[in-house]
């Protein structure tokens, strides 16, 4: 929606970025109430998995937030970053018009035609970036990757074994959880050191994300330029959340008092 909005130029860029970032509360609920939560329920107790779900709704919500301040700040002193706006609603109107004028049969066949355009776009950028990935993540990425990380499980105060864990961020969130269940029974690790764990992990995990999934995507909807912009805007705001997320956390294990 986004992307037809753009290109037809009801919408401007900054429109598109505030956008972007106020729906991060409903992409976040819908994470949260259909994938993490009846997982993370499931393997990590009520307490720590309750835990988990409020803290990560918190960013999401305060990114929402902050795309609402950005908004009243900006968009209401520009107002308009598309064209003249009457010309737009005649535009409107002819495109209505001529709507009526066609049967529903060939506006269905107009919809799927569109859409499996736009699909062939996004998957014409996708599916190779994706293809790239899994190549390098069979080349031995992620066992690299966890080696580099081991040095820091003393100073984070987690155990050794947290490194399956991150190294399980290169396969899914799903994956992320099954494995601090498992490191929670093993280890009787504390609460805060659990969740210090998975904000680590969820970190890395959209990290990859971002840079595998959301820039080919937002590049294929909205363009090189804007598709950009996006991704990193998008990116830099929930990855700082995050990691503010893991600083409270060392913070409450270093100073408990």
């Amino acid at each position: 929606m986004l992307s037809s909005f753009f290109h037809k130029r009801i919408l401007g860029e900054r429109d598109v970025i505030v956008t972007v970032l106020i729906a991060q509360l409903p992409k976040g609920l819908h994470s949260a109430i259909f994938f993490q939560a009846p997982v993370a329920l499931a393997v990590l107790g009520y307490e720590i998995g309750l835990l988990l779900l409020f803290l990560e709704l918190l960013v999401f919500a305060g990114i929402a937030v902050a795309g609402i301040f950005i908004g009243r700040k900006i968009l209401f002193k520009n107002p308009s970053e598309h064209g003249d706006n009457t010309e737009l609603s005649i535009s409107e109107e002819k495109e209505k018009e001529k709507e009526k004028e066609t049967g529903c049969i060939a506006r269905a066949g107009a919809v799927l035609q569109k859409s499996f355009h736009e699909f062939g776009k996004v998957a014409l950028v996708l599916v190779p970036t994706t293809f790239l990935f899994i190549i390098i993540l069979n080349l031995g990425l992620a066992e690299y990757s966890a080696e580099t990380l081991q040095p820091l499980m003393n100073p984070l105060r987690l155990p050794d074994a947290a490194v399956i864990v991150f190294a399980a961020s290169f396969l899914s969130q799903i994956a992320v959880l099954s494995a601090a269940g498992t490191i929670v029974v093993i280890e009787q690790i504390t609460v805060l050191q659990c969740l210090e764990m998975l904000f680590i992990a969820r970190v890395l995990h959209l990290g990859i994300g971002y840079v595998k999934t959301s820039l080919p995507t937002n590049i294929a909807l909205f363009g090189r330029k804007l598709g950009l912009r996006v991704t990193c805007v998008e990116g830099f705001m929930v990855e700082t959340g995050l990691t503010c997320i893991v600083l409270l956390l060392i913070i409450l294990q270093t100073y408990p008092g």
